[in-house]
């Protein structure tokens, strides 16, 4: 009679964007790694969220090894999963989608917003570490010594999402109209007329409104802007310079805030690791302006590539939900299945 097959975890880390998932047995073994759609619990809705958390488990079941029998627990770090209500509310449509024996009544299940398993993955599940997210949208997660955590950021927009792609682009959208209305020439027009393809459409500053208006009802038709902003900034283009360094000064804010909610002490060695699309693009022309806007914080600012990616972290809080103790070994797993994927 064969050995047992390992008991496993389902982990997933859920945005705006896209949602990726992992299947890991309790060695730390990686057994299957899918991605699906938006499951931000604010842009996708609670049903929409859960199914595409179904949707990628009977993905997930359907590489054999029976493993709804062997699932001993799930995890997911959801954008807009910040608040208990959400999170609560959120458990009650995964039943309606997880019936029995895929879900189980008494099977754990943590349910938590997106920086937390960023955060997890990037600098581990204990002692002092920052995360910088920035992709469609943007917040920042601290935790101190004493295990205590911050987040600044994460209100989605239009609320805030202050040095994400969809602000980038916004601000590009901007500083043109304001170009335009001073009667100087600005290269964000031609690269605002590029990037949305408009060609000769824009004639005066009112055809740019009126895009930028169309825009505001999809947040990332003004996030694809951002990688031509960057493409633009490394040619050396004045304006697109100053942008990404205003963005490295928007997410320095948010650093600034969550070392003043926790008063970090100025003698703490703090690292601090960027994720999302444009910060991991972005992260060396990031690293001066973010370090700087952090003002008397900067100096205890160490920037590290993440260990692992966002779904390498909340496969640790399934890991540690299913009882095992996470060691050299699962870690050494977890790092050679992910590989360069944490950036």
């Amino acid at each position: 009679m064969g050995e047992k097959a390992e008991a496993v975890v389902f982990a997933l880390d859920a945005g705006a964007t896209n949602t990726r998932a992992v299947v890991v047995d309790t060695g730390g073994s990686v057994l299957w790694q899918g991605q699906g759609g938006n499951a931000s619990l604010t842009r996708a809705g609670m049903e929409g969220a859960a199914s595409v958390v179904a949707d990628l488990w009977y993905e997930a079941c359907e590489s054999g090894d029976d493993l709804p029998a062997r699932l001993a627990a799930i995890a997911g770090g959801f954008a807009g999963g910040r608040s208990l209500s959400a999170q609560m509310n959120f458990a009650r449509h995964l039943l309606k989608v997880f019936p029995p024996p895929l879900y189980r009544e008494n099977l754990p299940l943590t349910l938590t917003h997106d920086a937390h398993v960023a955060l997890a993955g990037a600098v581990g599940e204990e002692g002092p570490g920052c995360v910088i997210i920035s992709g469609t949208g943007s917040i920042c997660m601290l935790r101190n010594t004493e295990g205590s955590t911050a987040l600044a950021g994460g209100w989605g927009w239009p609320l805030g999402d202050e040095g994400s792609a969809t602000w980038v682009g916004w601000m590009a959208v901007r500083w043109a109209l304001e170009a335009w209305e001073e009667g100087r020439a600005s290269s964000l027009t031609g690269l605002i007329i590029e990037g949305w393809d408009l060609e000769e459409a824009v004639s005066d500053p009112h055809d740019l409104m009126r895009e930028a208006v169309r825009a505001s009802h999809h947040p990332a038709t003004y996030a694809c802007l951002a990688p031509k902003v960057y493409t633009y900034a490394l040619d050396g283009d004045p304006d697109a310079r100053s942008l990404v360094e205003l963005t490295g000064r928007a997410l320095g804010a948010l650093v600034h805030r969550c070392c003043e909610n926790l008063n970090v002490p100025l003698d703490t060695s703090l690292s601090i690791a960027f994720m999302g699309s444009l910060a991991s693009s972005w992260k060396t022309q990031l690293e001066g302006p973010v370090r700087e806007s952090t003002g008397r914080y900067g100096d205890i600012l160490s920037f590290i590539p993440p260990r692992l990616p966002a779904e390498g972290g909340a496969a640790l809080l399934a890991l540690e939900a299913a009882g095992v103790e996470v060691g050299d070994r699962e870690r050494a797993n977890l790092d050679a299945a992910f590989g360069d994927q944490a950036g």
